[in-house]
């Protein structure tokens, strides 16, 4: 009894420190606003830092996206942060900061910056890739089906343990430190992969794409080309993160351009996607030395390259050679998806039946910055409608007032001196009206004078002289 008592007399306290506790984790913020002293702060621990600008429009559309990490790593060992890199200067110069919105992880003396799409899925697998060992080793044989089960792609370097030393092995390491961001990569005994594929020889290089294992051919190519070209699923999303690796591959790539938000053809969309999946999955073997074949929802990205903007679904099919490209469209006037074969239409590739468009002319060069001046306006009247109305509506204002007093003056807006110059001419009028005036009266006059006088020649008046009187 005497226990209970001392129990209820400690149960205020204890409720006092819980409730405590959940209040002071609640108030702690997902995303830290740090200032200068982020440069001391990231010596210790795992960072994602967002460098911004308040006036930025895409900084703004990234914070609902941090918000989201922040719940995210919320309680993890990964500490989420923002900067106004206009403010704090100083930590600023420290990261070498160059544009907004920059995103960096931090931890100890890795440094990255973040390059791909702001959306939360490729944030976590940039921190995942920063955050792992360069190369990772597997355990077991269960621990090698669990990595193929959770990550899908992957290096993988089969080795034996008395060739741990072997150049191939060094290789390897190497190519990982360099393309860490690209791919996962992990180093494994033969006996750990037997359930996939067996490999005799040791070392192998591989990669594990679609539950298979496609070893690497030191005849047909070199192993970071290996690496460059099977670094992509089967059917890849093209995003500006894997854009510029899919050029370097050299190959064909066939991108289906869709928009998931338009819901009035978002079955047949799904449709589409669905077959040419499938197609690439089952074809592999027929189209993958010379095509690769994905899809993406960045119209800004693919309607850069055609400059111009497209309409979805279509095949937008790029030679990444020469930069010409070609269009399929997949939808008919009533919207409903045609009847398509993927092997006729990459027959009439091959064979040059597609209208060709783009390449690298002078007039493409020239279209090349309007179009970018163009999509920035756009992307201006879009985030900030009147910062941008004040910016374009106030010269557009002033050129209109000046062309109005130029050209469309009223009469009796006319300066002083064209009033004099009219009153001259009325005066001048007015003299030469006199004069004609005067003139008239002076031949009337005349004509006058020279009737009297012919009538007094006309008239004798009869004189007498003295004489006759």
């Amino acid at each position: 009894m005497p226990k209970m008592s001392r129990f209820f007399s400690y149960l205020p306290l204890i409720v006092y420190l819980f409730a405590s506790f959940k209040c002071n984790e609640e108030d702690d913020p997902l995303v830290y606003e740090m200032d200068d002293r982020v440069v001391d702060f990231t010596t210790q621990g795992k960072w994602l830092i967002m460098f911004y600008a308040p006036w930025c429009g895409h900084c703004k559309k990234l914070e609902p996206v941090f918000e989201e990490i922040g719940k995210y790593y919320k309680g993890k060992m990964m500490n989420i942060a923002k900067v106004d890199a206009t403010r704090f200067v100083k930590a600023a110069n420290h990261f070498d900061i160059k544009g907004y919105p920059t995103i960096k992880f931090i931890y100890g003396k890795t440094n990255v910056n973040f390059f791909g799409e702001r959306r939360k899925g490729d944030l976590i697998e940039f921190i995942k890739k920063a955050d792992a060992p360069r190369v990772s080793r597997i355990l077991h044989q269960l621990d090698f089906e669990n990595t193929k089960h959770e990550l899908q792609l992957f290096f993988v370097l089969v080795i034996k343990k008395e060739h741990m030393n072997s150049t191939i092995k060094n290789e390897f390491f190497s190519l990982a430190e360099k393309h860490f961001l690209d791919a996962y990569f992990y180093f494994a005994l033969p006996e750990h992969v037997v359930k996939t594929a067996k490999v005799n020889d040791s070392p192998r290089v591989g990669v594990i794409k679609d539950n298979e294992l496609e070893l690497w051919d030191s005849s047909k190519s070199t192993m970071e080309e290996f690496v460059k070209l099977e670094q992509f699923p089967t059917f890849c999303e093209v995003t500006m993160t894997n854009f510029y690796n899919l050029v370097d591959t050299k190959k064909t790539l066939l991108i289906l351009l869709i928009n998931l938000d338009d819901h009035s053809k978002l079955h047949q969309t799904r449709k589409i996607r669905q077959i040419l999946k499938i197609y690439a999955k089952t074809q592999k073997e027929a189209y993958h030395d010379e095509f690769v074949f994905g899809y993406s929802e960045n119209h800004d990205l693919i309607s850069g390259i055609a400059i111009w903007s497209l309409s979805t679904p279509c095949l937008f099919i790029l030679n990444t050679t020469s930069f010409t490209y070609n269009l399929v469209n997949f939808l008919d006037v009533n919207s409903q998806v045609k009847d398509f074969s993927v092997d006729k239409i990459l027959d009439d590739f091959r064979n040059k039946r597609l209208e060709n468009y783009g390449g690298k002319s002078i007039f493409r060069t020239i279209r090349r910055p309007l179009w970018e001046i163009y999509r920035a306006i756009i992307e201006m009247f879009l985030e900030a409608p009147i910062i941008s109305l004040f910016i374009f509506g106030l010269p557009f204002g002033v050129i209109s007032i000046v062309f109005y007093f130029l050209c469309c003056m009223d009469s009796n807006d006319q300066p002083e001196n064209e009033e004099v110059h009219d009153s001259d001419k009325e005066d001048e009028h007015q003299y030469y009206l006199d004069e004609a005036s005067k003139l008239h009266e002076q031949i009337k006059a005349k004509e006058f004078k020279n009737l009297v006088d012919g009538e007094h020649k006309m008239i004798k008046i009869p004189t007498t002289s003295k004489k006759d009187q």
